[in-house]
């Protein structure tokens, strides 16, 4: 990204396999300050993990951390550098994710198909 970000996107889902595949989508927020899309994501992590508490441990205690690492001044940098910032685990019967994703200030054009 040859720009500063022009705006963040955060996004909480869940991906599970029982009793067959499907994705929760659990909340997502745009912001064009990194500041107040972090701050989301902290106080959705942290709503994530006490809905999840005491049935899962682990993953639980993940989501407090994840809460605790986007109020960092190293994911601040991070997305101000363009960099998205991924967080990923198993927990008992689902795969959970949630990413701070910069926006692009000038979107690069797709390219035609043949052109390099």
């Amino acid at each position: 990204m040859n720009s500063p970000p022009a705006a963040y996107r955060v996004e909480a889902v869940a991906y599970c396999g029982t009793p067959e595949p499907c994705m929760f989508h659990l909340g997502d927020r745009f912001s064009t300050e990194a500041g107040e899309a972090r701050q989301w994501a902290g106080e959705r992590a942290t709503q994530i993990a006490a809905s999840l508490g005491p049935e899962d441990p682990g993953t639980a205690a993940r989501f407090l951390a994840w809460a605790h690492d986007v109020a960092t001044a190293r994911t601040h940098h991070l997305l101000l550098a363009g960099q998205a910032v991924i967080y990923s685990c198993a927990g008992d019967d689902c795969l959970w994710e949630l990413s701070l994703r910069p926006l692009p200030q000038y979107p690069t054009p797709l390219q035609e198909p043949g052109q390099a």
